[in-house]
């Protein structure tokens, strides 16, 4: 059974986050890799100046080569306290995005409490962001391959059979059969492929290949070419130079409050944030 944070223990939480923030930005500053505030982290920076007052977790994004350029460092890089989860470094884990987490925290949601052996830390999303085709029908063809990948991975790993709200069922049941007779590690190579099969376009176009704007299509790279750095909680943390303009992509007008009922909340089966707020306190000591 999912659990409802208090404003108490979500202000709690919005610490611990904001501490693995500041260790990541470090880390990030350390090896020249350029990242953003993404996704409701940018938005509540812009519009809250820090965390949206419901929001429970850290979103950030960057572009494609300093996300492979993260994923390269050593597991050492991120010090004793963050671990950089992947797919590719936890084997219980199948995101598509990389995940920064804490280590000696819990933040288990109902689902990935099915899978004990995951690291299960509190968390930071990491989204890289992709080339994508020049013509119109080549950013519908990738969209739609982005999105057929991305569910054939969740799909397996949900152990559930593929669905498309209750259309094309024929097709579902082919998907399904593939998916059940494949490894695991085939379709996240192919959906691996599909975010890359742009990479050498031209375009002077991104998509959100990784997170929930997929939709909305394509976007000027040059959007991300530059970082500003904004008040967040007490820190100057980096924002898209251009981050009306993408906060406008992604949300319309974004200054306008969602009503209670459309404020997204994950489901919360488990949280500890003790071991995350003694290395605080540790390092606070230090300093």
């Amino acid at each position: 059974m999912s659990m409802v944070l208090s404003e108490k223990e979500l202000q709690e939480l919005h610490d611990v986050l904001l501490d693995a923030m500041v260790q990541f930005d470090v880390v990030c500053k350390e090896n020249g890799i350029q990242y953003f505030l993404g996704g409701g982290t940018l938005l509540g920076a812009i519009r809250h100046g820090g965390f949206i007052p419901w929001d429970d977790d850290v979103d950030l994004m960057m572009t494609r080569a300093d996300y492979d350029k993260l994923c390269s460092l050593p597991q050492e890089a991120f010090g004793p306290r963050l671990f950089l989860q992947t797919y590719q470094t936890d084997p219980e884990y199948h995101g598509d995005m990389a995940k920064i987490r804490l280590n000696g925290t819990t933040y288990a949601t109902e689902f990935s409490s099915r899978f004990p052996q995951m690291h299960q830390g509190i968390f930071i999303d990491i989204f890289a962001h992709d080339p994508t085709a020049r013509t119109r029908l080549g950013r519908k063809m990738h969209i739609f391959l982005t999105t057929l990948c991305r569910s054939m991975v969740f799909h397996k790993w949900e152990e559930t059979p593929m669905q498309y709200y209750g259309k094309h069922k024929l097709a579902c049941k082919v998907v399904t059969f593939f998916i059940r007779r494949v490894p695991m590690r085939f379709l996240e190579g192919l959906r691996e492929w599909v975010y890359r099969m742009f990479s050498h376009s031209n375009s002077g176009l991104l998509y959100d290949g990784m997170g929930m704007h997929l939709s909305h299509g394509a976007f000027p790279a040059a959007w991300l070419k530059e970082a500003v750095e904004v008040h967040f909680e007490g820190y100057r943390l980096p924002v898209p130079k251009e981050y009306d303009r993408y906060l406008r992509y992604s949300y319309g007008d974004y200054w306008k409050l969602p009503s209670e009922d459309q404020r997204r909340l994950h489901s919360i089966f488990r949280l500890d944030l003790s071991s995350g707020y003694q290395d605080r306190d540790q390092r606070a000591e230090t300093t």
